[in-house]
């Protein structure tokens, strides 16, 4: 038999509104939320970019020191951009670029979210022709990642004759956080 309280070798119960006591719980495993957790937004423009051409859109997050949330085993390389974090499971990561071709029509925009270096989940707008010269893409999916090597980032290109500012501040960003084992 063993006494009920909260204290080492007693039985925890729950009060009288059903809810645990205090207790310290910095044994317990497996109740950790959805970390690690990144998110990051682009802050100014990036223009004079040339066309055609995969960009790594993480180093101008860097440039800019604007990846304002890195919590619970998050890596965020400075230099590469890349997102590696230290718990292996499945994560869901999402990223997006706004693409403005200010007096131009956009033709083809691409963003891919990479893992490893290799394309891993990409998305498109196609208007073939004139159309739109502004569009938003986003890309986003759930990712299994192995806790130790593997890394993320989020790649855009835009395959149009642009006016000098192809991704737009404030509504360019790469986010994600852990789901499960």
């Amino acid at each position: 038999l063993l006494n009920v309280g909260n204290g080492a070798n007693q039985v925890v119960q729950l009060d009288s509104n059903a809810k645990l006591p205090a207790v310290d719980g910095s044994a317990m495993t497996g109740i950790g939320g959805n970390l690690p957790v990144f998110a990051g937004r682009l802050i100014n423009t990036i223009s004079s970019l040339s066309t055609g051409t995969d960009h790594n859109l993480g180093t101008y997050f860097n440039n800019q020191a604007n990846f304002p949330y890195v919590n619970g085993g998050s890596v965020w390389n400075t230099t590469t951009g890349r997102f590696t974090p230290d718990r292996p499971g499945k994560y869901f990561v999402k990223g997006q670029a706004h693409y403005d071709a200010g007096s131009d029509n956009l033709q083809a925009i691409y963003a891919m979210i990479r893992k490893n270096g290799t394309t891993y989940i990409s998305s498109e707008i196609n208007e073939t022709s004139a159309g739109a010269n502004e569009q938003s893409l986003t890309v986003e999916g759930i990712i299994p990642m192995n806790g130790t090597t593997d890394y993320l980032e989020l790649w855009f290109n835009v395959a149009s004759n642009l006016d000098n500012r192809p991704v737009v501040g404030r509504q360019a960003y790469f986010h994600g956080f852990y789901l499960f084992a």
